[in-house]
């Protein structure tokens, strides 16, 4: 879905979740086709302070224990790509590692963001692991769709939990990189 926005000149603000680096997003863009002047322009990619490496022009920093701070981030980076007239963002949230910092105070920054999208258009996607289950029962009257990929039996499996759907298999398609999905009956 990144990828998509992007390539079609859209704006693209990721907090990666956690075991994932910038440079990990950055690869799959690459890997997926998109030009590094397209990566360059389109995509934003928000870290915490405490790296101390030289970074990309489109790598942001911010201290991920400020709510405000974050906040701050995300709202330029919506301003910029709707004055820009780029259309409205894609905003990709990696709640596992805002919350390993913010803890309680997480929930402020989702729902702003959230409210934030639902007032300029454009899609905000949290990305969540079980690591902190309580972060999404509190998301989840938030939330428009809530869909779940697991793994069973060596298959990659996904379902629409709001709205509820059947279950699909996540299957890697030769020709393309978009994987079929494969109705479980």
């Amino acid at each position: 879905m990144a990828v998509s926005y992007a390539l079609k000149n859209r704006v693209v603000l990721m907090i990666p979740s956690g075991g994932v680096d910038w440079r990990d997003l950055i690869y799959i863009g690459k890997f997926f086709g998109v030009p590094e002047d397209v990566l360059a322009r389109n995509l934003r990619i928000l870290i915490d302070v405490e790296r101390r490496e030289e970074l990309p022009q489109n790598v942001m920093k911010a201290s991920f224990e400020d709510p405000d701070e974050i906040f701050v981030k995300v709202l330029q980076v919506v301003e910029s790509s709707i004055s820009m007239v780029k259309g409205s963002p894609l905003i990709s949230l990696g709640v596992d590692r805002l919350a390993s910092r913010l803890r309680e105070m997480i929930v402020e920054v989702l729902y702003r963001a959230s409210n934030l999208i639902k007032n300029t258009g454009g899609l905000v996607v949290f990305v969540t692991k079980p690591i902190y289950p309580w972060i999404v029962e509190r998301l989840a009257p938030s939330s428009d769709i809530h869909l779940k990929i697991t793994k069973k039996h060596g298959r990659v499996i996904l379902y629409g939990i709001k709205p509820h759907t059947t279950f699909y298999i996540l299957e890697p398609a030769e020709d393309n990189l978009t994987p079929k999905l494969i109705p479980i009956v």
